[in-house]
């Protein structure tokens, strides 16, 4: 089992934001180019500090940065393992994983623990809300992946959808997963939309009042915010604020 914590993911995202600005900062959009296996949205999710990237996102980040590669997946591999752990937490965490070994009177067991969803087996990924329903993002319409806007600047974010399945979209809303004060809306309205047809949605946003990189991230909820597409991920914008 992987034991980086919330800290080691945010450690090595900032090395991997290190790496990019040492070979220029480079567009996400640019870098899924070279790469040519990975697309841009994973590439910016490995600098987001939301999760640890695996390894074969991190290979084509350091091959498109002129990273060394060896040293990079030896720095990895010590970062997705973190330190040996002992004593209780060691046990826990190694029950958790799958099985430990215990001795009790000279003897030695090996106790498996299996542990996932009831009905589901491991790997399995939760469907849409509503049987038949889907939902294909064709792209941003203003305010590419990477704009420049000022601190305190207002723009209006926007994305084309299209309802991809055979669910007419009624009621529907995009609801910020993260919504720091005043800076985005809590949720905006979806217009009605029918299958096969398309959809343009609005967010106004406040840029943040000091330099940086802002992301936010949405889903789409109906009234009461529960989300149509639990496991899909979430639509986004992200701008570098001067």
């Amino acid at each position: 089992m992987d034991r980086q914590s919330t800290g080691d993911v945010a450690r090595w995202a900032a090395k991997l934001r290190e790496l990019r600005s040492a070979a220029g900062n480079p567009s996400f959009r640019a870098m899924a180019g070279r790469s040519g296996r990975i697309s841009h949205t994973t590439l910016f999710e490995a600098v987001s500090g939301s999760r640890f990237p695996s390894w074969e996102t991190t290979r084509e980040f350091v091959r498109v940065c002129g990273g060394d590669e060896p040293e990079w997946r030896a720095m990895w591999e010590r970062a997705r393992t973190g330190p040996p752990e002992t004593g209780s937490t060691g046990l826990l965490r190694r029950l958790l994983e799958g099985s430990v070994s215990l001795a009790v009177g000279g003897v030695t067991a090996t106790i498996a623990v299996s542990l996932g969803r009831a009905g589901a087996t491991p790997g399995d990924a939760p469907g849409p809300l509503i049987a038949g329903d889907a939902s294909d993002f064709l792209g941003d319409v203003t305010i590419p992946d990477g704009s420049r806007v000022r601190a305190n600047s207002r723009f209006v974010k926007v994305w084309s959808l299209e309802n991809a399945g055979s669910v007419a979209w009624r009621n529907r809303y995009l609801q910020a997963q993260h919504a720091p004060g005043g800076l985005v809306p809590a949720r905006v309205p979806i217009g009605d939309t029918d299958p096969g047809d398309r959809v343009m949605i609005s967010v106004p946003v406040l840029a943040p009042s000091t330099p940086g990189t802002f992301w936010s991230g949405w889903k789409m909820v109906d009234e009461s915010g529960r989300s149509f597409f639990a496991s899909y991920r979430p639509v986004y914008f992200f701008v570098t604020v001067i």
